[in-house]
C-alpha cells in the first residue's frame, strides 16, 4: 500500500484562471528542478505544465514517469472525495504543493490530508516547492 494523499474539492463549474497558472508555476518550476512527470498513465513524459493543466475541464493530471509513478494524481472539482496513493516518490511533492495552493484558493472543503504530519519532509520540500514555484 503508497503513502496516500487525500482530499475534497468543492463543486464548481468553473475555477478561478489564477489557480491554474499558480499551478502551471509549480508544475513547472519542480520540471525545470529534475522533478520528472508523465501524463496520468505514467507512460509519456510532459515537458511542460501545459500539458497536465486544462483550463476547459477544470483540471489537473499528472503521475510520476516510468518507474516513478504510482498513481494518477487527478484534481477536478466535482465535489467528491479523492486520493492518490505516491509511494513518497519524486512527483509526491508536486501533487502536495498543488493542494497546498487548492487550500490557499479555498477550493477544497476542508485541508487536505496524508499519510503523515506537516512536520515531515515530504510536506517541507512540497511547500518549499509551492513557495519558491511562487516567489519566481
Amino acid at each position: 500500500m503508497g503513502y496516500t494523499n487525500y482530499w475534497t474539492p468543492k463543486k464548481m463549474t468553473s475555477v478561478d484562471e489564477n489557480f491554474f497558472k499558480d499551478a502551471e508555476k509549480i508544475i513547472n518550476y519542480a520540471i525545470s528542478n529534475g522533478i520528472v512527470l508523465a501524463d496520468g498513465a505514467g507512460e509519456t513524459k510532459i515537458a511542460n505544465a501545459k500539458e497536465a493543466v486544462d483550463y476547459e475541464y477544470n483540471e489537473i493530471v499528472f503521475n510520476g514517469y516510468k518507474d516513478e509513478d504510482y498513481e494518477t494524481f487527478s484534481l477536478s472539482f466535482d465535489g467528491e472525495w479523492n486520493f492518490c496513493k505516491t509511494a513518497r516518490l519524486p512527483y509526491d511533492q508536486v501533487v502536495k504543493a498543488i493542494l497546498i495552493l487548492a487550500e490557499r484558493h479555498n477550493l477544497l472543503e476542508k485541508p487536505f490530508n496524508f499519510d503523515g504530519d506537516k512536520g515531515e519532509k515530504e510536506y517541507t520540500n512540497a511547500l518549499a516547492l509551492y513557495r519558491k514555484a511562487l516567489a519566481d
